[in-house]
């Protein structure tokens, strides 16, 4: 439950599934908040996403142009690929088997912080992992964002800048209730889709799903074998 001002805002934070509220998060000024928690109803809670939820960080970074993107966070070749879907459809399966079949680093199974430093989009660390603990502090040029679909066969098509903008909304964490930070938000995805591009990936769990976008966001790696006659 949101509470607001003009400046201000108040939240009673709860846990889907469980009854009443955990936490009261409190804005006192500017900079400054105070945080207050239920010791009974904290006892039997150690998800990473509760207590960071516990900071409003989404509503401070959205201040510094940021925002957070639900993805597992990897890096090839020093730039940095997310894989962003739903919960269930595969980002860490993903993650994971490029890091099997190329040799490519997880920075995070869960979140990225996107951020615009000195005009260059970057995906950062973030404090929250979810279920693959892996999470560390990296800051890497963003070069693609691949979006997820579960399928029998492998396929991948880049989206419009119409399609990008749908699916990544779904997956940034928006506050609905404010109109500026909705506002905000849009501004920054419309300008990340024209500077990043945006895939769906359509795939397995097979090394056959790696070739498929590597072939696809990596051309220059393709190579044509030519016969010769000696």
């Amino acid at each position: 439950m949101i509470y607001s001002s003009q400046e201000f805002e108040w939240r009673l934070i709860g846990a889907k599934g469980r009854k009443g509220f955990y936490a009261l998060y409190r804005e006192n000024g500017v900079n400054c908040a105070k945080i207050q928690l239920s010791e009974k109803k904290i006892q039997d809670i150690h998800f990473d996403t509760v207590f960071t939820s516990l900071f409003a960080l989404e509503r401070h970074m959205i201040k510094r142009d940021s925002l957070i993107l639900h993805c597992a966070y990897t890096v090839y070749k020093g730039k940095a690929i997310l894989f962003s879907a739903p919960s269930g459809i595969g980002k860490s399966t993903q993650a994971e088997l490029w890091k099997r079949y190329r040799g490519s680093r997880i920075v995070n199974g869960d979140r990225a912080l996107l951020r615009k430093i000195d005009g260059v989009w970057s995906a950062c660390g973030w404090p929250v992992c979810g279920s693959s603990d892996i999470c560390e502090a990296e800051d890497t040029p963003l070069y693609t964002i691949v979006m997820l679909r579960q399928g029998e066969t492998n396929h991948i098509e880049r989206l419009s800048p119409v399609q990008a903008f749908t699916k990544l909304y779904a997956q940034i964490t928006i506050n609905q209730w404010n109109p500026a930070f909705v506002q905000r938000a849009m501004e920054l995805i419309e300008d990340l889709i024209g500077q990043i591009p945006v895939y769906q990936l359509t795939c397995n769990m097979t090394e056959d799903a790696v070739q498929c976008l590597e072939q696809a966001i990596f051309p220059e790696t393709n190579t044509v074998e030519d016969d010769i006659d000696l």
